[in-house]
């Protein structure tokens, strides 16, 4: 599964090639569910924009999100106004549409994360100023690391019942509690 823009850039990562990134398209949101019994094989690339999964079966890859905004919107030329549309609004439970009056186009920088089944794979979030990361690990089903590489968002982990974890990087908030009553 991949956001193209936060696929290409990470391909072009791993190649240590930079600048290349062209034909953005914008941001995009995303919601996964993996219910038990269900697989999935292969990494997970996600760029800016609202994700979220919840998996109660079998992931096996990485995890990668990219909150940096990959894309340039235009500049106007003088005389005109660029106008952008997007969908929700200004009193919407979303926070995708920009201020009343403003032509700024929104960048989301959530993930959320929830496991209660098999993970397989690591987690790497490329976290920026103002990105809001929350993940939740249920019981024993998660072996690998939990990176957000600046350590610039508000990045969030929750433990709940037992397991074994890795190693976990700039993450500013570590709660534990049992599975059974939710946390605590």
């Amino acid at each position: 599964m991949a956001d193209a823009n936060a696929l290409r850039y990470w391909a072009q990562e791993a190649k240590g090639l930079t600048g290349l990134v062209l034909n953005q398209t914008g941001r995009r949101d995303s919601e996964i569910e993996n219910h038990a019994g269900g697989v999935i094989t292969g990494n997970i690339y996600l760029g800016a924009g609202a994700h979220e999964i919840e998996n109660a079966g079998t992931i096996t890859g990485n995890i990668n999100v990219n909150q940096n905004v990959l894309f340039a919107y235009p500049t106007a030329p003088a005389g005109y106004t660029l106008v952008y549309t997007f969908s929700g609004g200004d009193n919407d439970d979303d926070d995708d549409a920009p201020a009343s009056g403003s032509s700024t186009p929104p960048a989301d920088k959530h993930f959320t994360l929830v496991n209660s089944g098999v993970l397989n794979g690591n987690i790497t979030i490329k976290d920026t100023a103002g990105a809001v990361n929350s993940i939740t690990l249920i019981d024993g089903g998660f072996s690998g690391n939990i990176t957000a590489t600046t350590g610039l968002g508000n990045n969030s982990l929750t433990l709940l019942g037992s397991g074994t974890l890795h190693n976990v990087t700039k993450f500013t908030t570590l709660t534990v509690g049992s599975a059974d009553t939710g946390g605590g």
